[in-house]
């Protein structure tokens, strides 16, 4: 940790007075050579010091004009105690920061939050550098982290207005991710059968290996003083070599938004389009009015919230059954308790009302989520989540060709999800930080034919960080 205290007391026989005659003696004596030694009185009063006073001096030097001499007394004078290896991890930092090398600079703050994130000193060093780099995905990650030690509510607004500058500099956002995509169960089947039904036997699921892969942009402009544009479009989709568990999917969304001091107010259009891999066809689309809340209740606490209304059509060539509409509702309530550890509570809601009953169904959903920021460099995310899904129609079977239909129960699912990604922080690679994935997911349900239990594990990359 990097402890610079204002207090003399804490200072041990090096109080306040020597401090401000030992660093004048500094920048008096160095301003006018950079990398000149310093004299041997200098250097008798920098051997007086403590490790705080000699912190604090070389992070004025490195910032104020005289990041040589704060070079040279590093090498010669290396840091000692416990927390010695981020101290001199820091000052390295600021001394590139000050020579230009603004990269070199990342990597050594990179470094010193990888051992302990709670370094506030240098992650407002790494956010400001990476502003002046203008990797303004991963600057805005760490200025959002600082804001949950905004010391007032006036500084955290200082500090959002700050970030909204910073997102409308860039008004093109560009994001990809590609990962390998191992899983069991892919195909959803069922491993159970009703000795009731011998007759009935469910699809065995299947294990296969394939890669996952999406893409987003968008691009965001400024109406005035009160308002602004929004709009985007993505793609994802998951292959594997057997074609028929595959599934690509497109969606698009133009938003007005009325900018809020905490945040902002949205109606739009959004669409979206499912993609029948295999015969490279359309399977259905959707398109329909969302709206949508982000509000910063304080610099630790914000909600967003959304609310969709979609009209879809499916292609009866592949899927019947399946026009009608859809209402979507979604919530979350983040709380930061500090930089780089937060928890988030999440709320959905789908009542989904097409053709078919054994279609149609509502969906509730609930979860947890924790974001932190681990020594040695790893960030973790965990999720939990529980899902009860009741459908209107019962559901029906044929367990062959010649054989006639079952009619089964109404179908009644909980479906729970759990998942853990491991972020190696401090690894930068193009810009990214790898991250590898685990999500499990098992259901239960009142029709034996879909209880399902999945394991998927995957490596992705990611800006966050």
């Amino acid at each position: 940790m990097i402890h610079c205290s204002n207090n003399p007391r804490k200072r041990g026989h090096f109080g306040a007075s020597t401090f401000v005659l030992f660093g004048t003696l500094f920048l008096v004596g160095f301003s006018r050579a950079i990398a000149a030694p310093p004299s041997a009185e200098q250097l008798a009063l920098y051997e007086q010091g403590d490790e705080g006073s000699r912190v604090k001096l070389l992070i004025h030097l490195a910032k104020n004009g005289g990041p040589g001499q704060a070079d040279w007394l590093l090498r010669k004078y290396p840091l000692q105690g416990a927390h010695a290896a981020n101290r001199q991890l820091f000052i390295e930092g600021l001394i590139l920061k000050a020579g230009g090398d603004y990269t070199g600079a990342t990597k050594k703050f990179r470094s010193a939050l990888a051992a302990d994130p709670k370094l506030t000193l240098v992650r407002v060093e790494l956010a400001q550098t990476l502003v002046t780099l203008e990797q303004d995905d991963s600057a805005l990650y760490h200025l959002q982290q600082l804001s949950a030690e905004a010391p007032t509510e006036n500084a955290a607004n200082d500090l959002r207005s700050f970030m909204q500058k910073i997102d409308e500099r860039s008004p093109f956002r560009k994001s990809f991710w590609i990962a390998a995509a191992p899983s069991s169960n892919v195909n959803n089947g069922s491993t159970e059968i009703d000795p009731a039904k011998p007759y009935l036997r469910p699809e065995k699921p299947k294990k296969a290996i394939g890669v996952s892969s999406g893409a987003n942009i968008g691009y965001s402009k400024r109406l005035g003083n009160d308002f602004s544009l929004a709009v985007g479009a993505g793609a994802n989709g998951t292959f594997y070599t057997m074609r028929t568990l595959s599934s690509f999917a497109l969606n698009q969304s133009l938003e007005i938004r009325r900018l809020l001091q905490t945040g902002y107010l949205g109606i739009g259009l959004v669409t979206g389009q499912s993609m029948n891999v295999e015969l490279v066809d359309l399977n259905s689309f959707s398109y329909g009015p969302r709206l949508s809340l982000v509000h910063a209740i304080s610099n630790k606490t914000s909600i967003s919230a959304d609310a969709t209304y979609e009209w879809r059509n499916a292609n009866e060539d592949y899927i019947s059954g399946s026009d009608g509409n859809a209402l979507l509702l979604n919530g979350s309530l983040t709380h930061a308790f500090a930089q780089g550890f937060s928890v988030t509570g999440t709320f959905g809601y789908t009542d989904m009302d097409v053709e078919l009953d054994t279609k149609s169904f509502e969906s509730l959903s609930g979860g947890v989520s924790v974001h932190k920021e681990l020594p040695y460099g790893v960030t973790a995310d965990v999720l939990a989540r529980l899902a009860h899904t009741q459908f209107d129609g019962a559901q029906s079977f044929r367990p062959a060709a010649e054989l006639p239909i079952v009619t089964l129960d109404v179908r009644e699912d909980w479906t729970t999800t759990a998942s853990i990604k491991l972020t190696k922080r401090d690894l930068n690679i193009l810009g990214f930080a790898p991250a590898i994935n685990y999500t499990y997911s098992n259901t239960s349900s009142s029709v034996f034919l879909f209880n399902t239990d999945n394991h998927a594990i995957d490596l992705r990359f990611t800006k966050d960080f």
